[in-house]
């Protein structure tokens, strides 16, 4: 039987048309001009490609029998999937997207089918951005490694946190001089280099593991040869002035020649024994058609259920005007209010803001809504923050709670610092679909049943006020008894906007 390979391709092709919006915004991240991370993303998925036509053998051979536990699999996948796209979560959908394709196909053509295209669908890893998440720990290590060369050979340096104080000048070992893209891009070449020879699992990651720690130790001698280029050239050199980007890719291709000499050299190579051919019986052709069939159905779940949120969140009445409640327990207000902090909420269909005052007590209130959400406009997102982009900076955040008239609630507090030497605390919550949260996490998946539901709307509810000489005590009891006398009344003055 020689239509397995032919069969797996209309399923992928069939799952990156349902997925569209995930592969559309990874195009996005490969074309990033500005964010070179993920710029070789066209060529991890060219080899894809290249790896399901290398396992066409594997395919044709393999027997065609649906694998129902696969489809249910693929139909619950699909549900996350949903949930991560309509609340924002990109890296959420993206990773998904491999993990769907290969079930779909495990599903509709049998489990042998399913792990032919495991390794080469799943190398698309490699062009998703799940790499951002040990970028920290990459950057710590290189502050590590270069600290270790440069007190070796005797440069004059001190080093602060992530800086490097030199004679000439300051270096700042930043998260982009992390070598992130040095090393991801390392274990992608041994891991496929492992695949082209199937090696046996143990090589592989040997093969891995070699990679990553070449491109580590090559990433601190970039950083460390640049901070010395600067040392002994006044901070005037082609690394420090110019470009040191090419420079860092001219290393790599150095790391790759050594690479390849010290595996062919030391590393006892061998390819994985060859499975034995299949024995099973393939499905009748109306067993095949029902599997073929589920596959398709259970890769619609996901895309279904988003155009269904999509005509809800379209259809839902994005509010005129959005107007504070008079102030209560005490308060007066609101008033006009000309205070620095100054929230940040792309996209918000109306936001408003005022000041009250208790006695000696003042605080600044702030309501957003949005009648729903999307990519970069979203009330939790990358673009969106509580304390603005104004110079504003985060020094500590808890979780406190406080006593309203419908019950105790909960919300987030953040001490801040701001310009002119301010400090300022910060209580804020977040609405979605009637129901608040404390968690953005939460708040975002909740957000995926509320559209369903037809109750899109959400929002930010929140009040700040300033320290006064530095002690934020009497701040933090003004937030939180001006948000236990108001709280609901703000809540519930968003929930009808839209």
């Amino acid at each position: 039987m020689r239509r397995g390979f032919g069969l797996t391709v209309l399923l992928l092709v069939v799952g990156l048309a349902a997925l569209w919006p995930t592969v559309h915004s990874l195009a996005g991240y490969w074309a990033d001009s500005d964010n070179r991370t993920y710029t070789h993303g066209y060529l991890v998925a060219a080899i894809c490609v290249w790896l399901v036509w290398r396992a066409r053998p594997k395919l044709n051979s393999a027997p065609l029998q649906p694998f129902w536990p696969a489809v249910i699999a693929t139909i619950a996948c699909g549900g996350v999937w949903y949930a991560s796209w309509v609340s924002g979560i990109q890296v959420g959908h993206q990773v998904l997207l491999p993990v769907i394709l290969v079930l779909a196909v495990a599903g509709g053509l049998g489990r042998r089918a399913g792990a032919a295209v495991a390794f080469p669908v799943g190398y698309l890893y490699f062009a998703i951005p799940v790499w951002d998440a040990i970028n920290h720990q990459l950057q710590a290590l290189t502050t590590q490694g270069v600290t270790l060369l440069i007190r070796a050979t005797g440069v004059p340096a001190y080093i602060e946190g992530n800086f490097v104080h030199i004679p000439s000048g300051t270096f700042e070992i930043a998260g982009g001089c992390s070598g992130l893209h040095f090393f991801f891009f390392a274990l992608a070449i041994a891991v496929l280099y492992g695949e082209i020879d199937r090696e046996p699992l143990r090589n592989r990651l040997l093969l891995a593991v070699i990679a990553a720690v070449m491109a580590i130790v090559m990433n601190w001698l970039r950083v460390y040869t640049i901070s010395v280029n600067g040392h002994f050239t006044d901070m005037q050199g082609y690394l420090v002035r110019v470009d040191h980007y090419k420079f860092g890719w001219v290393l790599f291709a150095v790391l790759l020649v050594l690479y390849f000499w010290i595996v062919r050299r030391f590393v006892p190579l061998g390819a994985e024994p060859t499975l034995p051919a299949s024995t099973g019986a393939a499905s009748t052709k109306k067993a095949l058609v029902a599997g073929l069939v589920s596959a398709v159905l259970a890769l619609a779940v996901g895309p279904t259920l988003a155009a269904v949120a999509n005509v809800r969140a379209n259809n839902a009445r994005v509010p005129e005007s959005i107007t504070l409640p008079a102030g209560a327990s005490g308060w007066q207000g609101p008033e006009w209010s000309n205070s620095p902090w100054q929230p940040k909420y792309p996209g918000a269909d109306v936001q408003a803001k005022g000041e009250y005052r208790n006695r000696d007590q003042w605080v600044v209130a702030y309501v957003n809504a949005y009648a729903n959400q999307s990519q970069e406009r979203e009330v939790v997102g990358y673009h969106s923050d509580i304390l603005g982009a104004n110079g504003w900076q985060a020094v500590a955040q808890t979780q406190r709670s406080a006593a309203s008239g419908v019950g105790p609630f909960h919300y987030l507090e953040v001490t801040a610092t701001a310009p002119q030497d301010e400090r300022w605390v910060v209580g804020y919550l977040y609405e979605v679909g009637g129901r608040t949260f404390t968690s953005g996490l939460e708040s975002k998946l909740y957000y995926g049943g509320a559209v369903l539901a037809g109750r899109p709307q959400s929002g930010v509810v929140a009040a700040a006020a300033q320290c006064a000489e530095g002690d934020c005590g009497a701040a933090s009891n003004a937030v939180n008894q001006f948000l236990a006398a108001h709280a609901d009344a703000l809540a519930n003055t968003l929930r009808k906007g839209p």
